[in-house]
């Protein structure tokens, strides 16, 4: 049934992926793996409900990083990969809560002979497997409890002594054993498998046993004197010892009830009968079984708590876009700037310059870069009549690079005042250009060595642990 279970669940999956493919339109990219899982939420999602998603400070990054032509395919890109994030990681949540929450078993072979802990130490369980070769091979299963080892007569000894007197403040659960009230709580285990308890009541006429009290027997406000004798045994060592406890009965409510409900369990050979109500009041008393949980449950909060920590990580991407859209603008500026002065230095003005780059991008598809896009958008925005001077500064605050903004700053001047210094400028500019780019060029080679030392360091101990565990093992044998 588990088997089944588990393809039917993979089948479900791989249906879900064919359907969210078949999903996307004929001109969308199907290379983003989360975008398409992500992809049948999103389709489903106006603009504007998939904008509400999202915070202000989401949507100003998106819109720096997008062109206004793109903005609103970026926002469903991004928001899809979140979510599509989160349904692999449900995905493989659940995987793991049917895979682990099966509870499968293995096993080992152990030792015939096992130690027992120290006294000091827990009991341990083993669960057991045994196998009995004949013609027909046999199987079963066994638990064995292994207790601790008893300690030495002196030390079992001071062991009791100290028991009794730890076991007073038990059975009276913050009474005094001048002014009992209550029944006495009575531990059957109080100190461990190893010490045996047993309890007899001295007075029987007004203490069980058990450590309930007679109440038919006594009458509220007298106080009565009854005598407990508790017998501690731990192996070979046996003691008692007599408690002397003086009740006075008063009304017992439902709270001490409930606090002394244990003692109002009758137990036979046959059966074990419950209290049905209360001792005095009469309340019913309503019983139900504690079921325990499946661990796939857990498995699962802990992939919904997972899912949502990487939806929120997922905001931290914007920032990295961002950085790598200003290097991309960055490392093509200098040669934006090298063909604008040596068109100028031709006899070309700077708008007739500007647009020959822009249609040599276009016609030639020399590079693919940001800043040839947004320099294309600004020819745009000049055709459709927006002023030189507006579309530039435009231009300049959507690149977001003070390399860029000191550019425009500097041919919007010049287009200004009608200067013929343009060229010099630029050819001064072009110089710091070039050294920024080679700035950036160095630190990023210096940020792909450092990404090497992980693998590097993956790879060491590789080869250390391939060449050491044969040596071990050698050693050993």
């Amino acid at each position: 049934m588990y088997e089944v279970i588990m393809m039917l669940y993979l089948a479900m999956l791989v249906i879900y992926f064919v359907y969210a493919k078949r999903t996307l339109v004929d001109d969308e990219e199907t290379t983003d793996f989360f975008y398409i899982l992500g992809a049948p939420i999103i389709k489903r999602l106006s603009f504007d409900q998939l904008k509400s998603l999202l915070t202000s400070q989401e949507l100003e990054k998106l819109s720096k990083i997008y062109r206004q032509k793109h903005y609103e395919q970026g926002v469903y890109r991004y928001q899809g990969n979140r979510i599509g994030l989160i349904i692999l990681v449900l995905s493989l949540g659940v995987f793991f809560a049917l895979a682990i929450g099966n509870n499968h078993e293995t096993s080992r072979e152990i030792n015939p002979i096992i130690e027992r802990p120290t006294y000091d130490q827990e009991s341990v369980l083993y669960d057991l497997n045994y196998k009995i070769e004949e013609e027909d091979t046999l199987f079963g299963r066994l638990q064995v409890r292994v207790e601790p080892k008893l300690p030495e007569r002196e030390v079992a000894v001071k062991l009791l002594t100290a028991n009794f007197s730890e076991l007073e403040p038990l059975m009276l659960k913050g009474m005094s054993p001048s002014n009992v009230h209550k029944d006495l709580f009575l531990p059957k285990k109080p100190f461990g498998e190893e010490v045996t308890v047993r309890y007899t009541s001295l007075t029987t006429d007004y203490l069980s046993h058990e450590g309930v009290l007679k109440r038919d027997a006594m009458e509220r406000g007298i106080p009565y004197e009854v005598s407990l004798l508790v017998d501690l045994g731990l192996g070979e060592v046996s003691m008692s010892y007599v408690y002397d406890f003086r009740i006075t009965l008063k009304e017992m409510n439902t709270k001490d009830f409930a606090e002394a409900i244990e003692n109002y369990v009758i137990k036979t050979d046959d059966k074990i009968i419950l209290p049905q109500k209360t001792e005095e009041s009469g309340i019913p008393v309503h019983w139900s079984t504690q079921e325990v949980g499946v661990s796939g449950y857990r498995i699962f909060i802990m992939a919904v708590l997972i899912a949502i920590l990487f939806y929120v990580l997922k905001k931290g991407e914007l920032d990295k876009a961002l950085a790598s859209r200003k290097e991309e603008i960055l490392y093509d500026f200098p040669t934006v700037v090298n063909k604008l002065t040596m068109l100028m230095n031709a006899g070309m003005t700077f708008s007739n310059a500007w647009q020959k780059i822009v249609v040599d991008h276009q016609l030639n598809k020399i590079s693919k870069g940001i800043l040839y896009e947004e320099m294309t958008l600004v020819s745009q925005d000049i055709k459709n009549g927006i002023p030189e001077i507006e579309a530039l500064e435009s231009f300049g605050k959507r690149t977001q690079c003070k390399e860029i903004i000191r550019f425009v700053a500097i041919i919007t001047q010049n287009l200004k005042r009608g200067s013929q210094s343009m060229t010099i400028a630029l050819k001064q500019l072009s110089g710091e250009a070039w050294t920024i780019r080679t700035t950036t060029a160095r630190r990023l080679g210096e940020k792909a060595s450092t990404k090497l030392l992980l693998p590097m360091g993956i790879s060491l101990i590789t080869v250390i642990i391939i060449v050491m565990v044969p040596t071990f093992m050698a050693m050993k044998l």
